[in-house]
């Protein structure tokens, strides 16, 4: 079997990398997509939800962003990226505005949603797909904006 050195991360390649997971989430681009920019073994840990693996993430976008939020942004307000010496490893953390709106039958209106949150990444490059990809993703403190309603499950 031969083995393929993978290339280093650059600053510019993570910050791209985390405009377009951003976009995905956003744009409930596919499923097959999303997944792509994380490793199989990630760990993704929201307030609400704490995602081992593919299997677990796949249910959770399925069940939350898709069936649950419209009209979502996310917009990075901060970022700072400290890449590992051999360029391995990108260690990140991100200040984030997300807004969004849900809705549960038989409401007459929406419920607007509102945080800002700081996120803590790990990313390395796939050796599936030699793109940049999350091997850990965690909010670790979110805040929420006046007149935001809850997220169930969630600790602020």
């Amino acid at each position: 079997m031969v083995m393929t050195e993978l290339a280093p991360l650059t600053q510019t390649e993570v910050r791209t990398f985390v405009t377009e997971w951003f976009r995905g989430l956003n744009d409930h681009q596919p499923l097959e997509t999303v997944l792509s920019r994380l490793l199989p073994n990630s760990l993704v840990k929201y307030p609400e939800a704490e995602l081992r693996g593919h299997d677990a993430f796949a249910d959770w976008y399925r069940n939350t962003v898709l069936a649950c939020y419209f009209d979502q942004t996310h917009e990075v307000q901060a970022i700072e990226i400290k890449l590992s010496p051999d360029g391995s490893q990108a260690d990140l953390q991100l200040v984030v505005h997300w807004e969004a709106k849900t809705w549960e039958s038989p409401a007459a209106f929406s419920t607007w949603l509102g945080y800002y949150s700081t996120h803590l990444w790990v990313v390395k490059r796939s050796p599936q797909t030699f793109k940049p990809a999350i091997e850990s993703h965690i909010v670790h403190l979110i805040t929420p904006m006046e007149g935001s309603a809850g997220i169930s499950g969630a600790n602020t």
